[in-house]
């Protein structure tokens, strides 16, 4: 039986999501070592669906708040209904394997607990199914490491002008040494036993120049040869086409890779005019960032999280069509309220559970948990699936307004 267990550290989300409404909007909270950003979309009064989550790690020179102001996360994480987390490493590197700058520590095992944290707060409604993680610079070397080391965890990745995984982090501003297949060789290491999952995985590689010089910061050299590696990880072709991505002032051009079930498993984009900085797109501020004088933020390329964020969505291979693209139970489209009696009111509503047998329902009532009680089954004629009804047998008065949500259990 799976339960979901509200870590003590998540009183503050809950606390937040009672006051606001729910609203979509940027919080800040610890989680493990690192002062985390939140991003949480707007979850409706009465309505609850599993949403995906995206950790993005900064750069050297970056700070999570850089990223959160300007790194254009808000808008995607609306459209794709994605909570967005944003580590900050204190402005300083992340570290990975296998030779970590002087001072920073290897960065792997602090994001998995920090993935693990948020996906077990049943108030955010994470499918586990839809773990993302995408970074620039040492950032973005972390979030391959991820991918390499936790792909039964780690859906899809996004890998933004960064070298390799496996690669020496005080040779990062140098020119690669490693070929693709020693990359891939250090990735297939990191997973050890883990790796059947690499069947269900995707990534997407962007970095600016045109793959043959450096950005300003870290060879372009590095997304061929990470593009490459994951071909020969994935066992699939390496990529190919020159599609055209439209940027805001500067194109991208992007390669693909198509496995044998024609699902797209890998996007190779390069921005020629590009130097080292995460590409974010029209941000509409009032001044152009640059990649050197501000904060290694662009805005004149692709809208990255845009385009990543419909990559992943699109190409999610772990979400099993079968069970209707859910990986634990879900609330219906609406709670409802019965106003019958204007001095109690009644409130109900319908969970599902694809893989399983729904065993509780709790529901959320402007902050307040209740039990709700199960009341067989109901056949629901457009999922064709049955669903448990169920309702709090309290006696409340509710407006319009009232905060309302609930969590099935299995």
């Amino acid at each position: 039986m799976r339960i979901t267990t509200l870590l003590s550290k998540f009183f503050i989300l809950l606390a937040f999501f009672a006051s606001q409404a729910l609203a979509s909007s940027w919080i800040e909270v610890q989680l493990e070592e690192y002062t985390t950003s939140i991003y949480v979309p707007e979850l409706p009064n009465r309505r609850a669906t599993l949403r995906s989550l995206m950790i993005n790690l900064h750069g050297c020179d970056q700070t999570n708040i850089d990223l959160v102001e300007f790194g254009n996360w808000a808008d995607s994480a609306d459209t794709y209904d994605m909570v967005v987390a944003i580590p900050d490493n204190n402005g300083d590197c992340f570290g990975y394997a296998p030779t970590p700058t002087y001072g920073n520590e290897l960065a792997h095992e602090s994001i998995l607990n920090l993935i693990n944290e948020l996906l077990n707060d049943p108030s955010l409604y994470i499918d586990p199914n839809q773990i993302y993680i995408s970074g620039f610079g040492a950032g973005g070397t972390v979030a391959m490491e991820m991918g390499c080391r936790y792909p039964d965890v780690i859906a899809g990745i996004g890998i933004a002008s960064a070298p390799s995984a496996g690669s020496n982090q005080y040779l990062a501003s140098f020119a690669p040494t490693m070929t693709a297949d020693t990359v891939a060789n250090a990735c297939m290491a990191f997973a050890d036993d883990k790796t059947d999952h690499f069947g269900t995985q995707v990534v997407s590689i962007i970095s600016g120049s045109d793959g043959t010089s450096s950005d300003g910061k870290v060879y372009s050299n590095w997304t061929n040869i990470t593009a490459d590696a994951f071909a020969s990880i994935y066992e699939i072709p390496t990529v190919s086409g020159d599609k055209v991505i439209a940027g805001n002032s500067f194109d991208g051009f992007e390669a693909t890779s198509i496995d044998g079930s024609e699902n797209t498993r890998i996007s190779r984009i390069f921005i020629p005019e590009l130097e080292h900085a995460w590409s974010a797109g029209d941000i509409e501020s009032d001044s152009t960032f640059t990649n050197h004088s501000d904060r290694y933020i662009d805005e004149n390329g692709i809208n990255y999280p845009e385009y990543l964020s419909n990559f992943l969505n699109v190409n999610n291979l772990k979400i099993n069509s079968n069970d209707g693209g859910w990986s634990k139970p879900f609330i219906g489209a609406d709670l409802y309220i019965d106003t019958t009696n204007p001095s109690c009111h009644r409130v109900f509503g319908s969970a599902y559970d694809f893989n399983g047998e729904v065993v509780s329902v709790t529901v959320s009532i402007d902050g307040t948990i209740y039990n709700a009680s199960l009341h067989g089954t109901l056949y629901n004629a457009i999922l064709k699936r049955d669903s448990d009804r169920f309702d709090i047998n309290e006696c409340l008065v509710i407006d319009e307004d009232t905060p309302i949500y609930a969590t099935a259990i299995d």
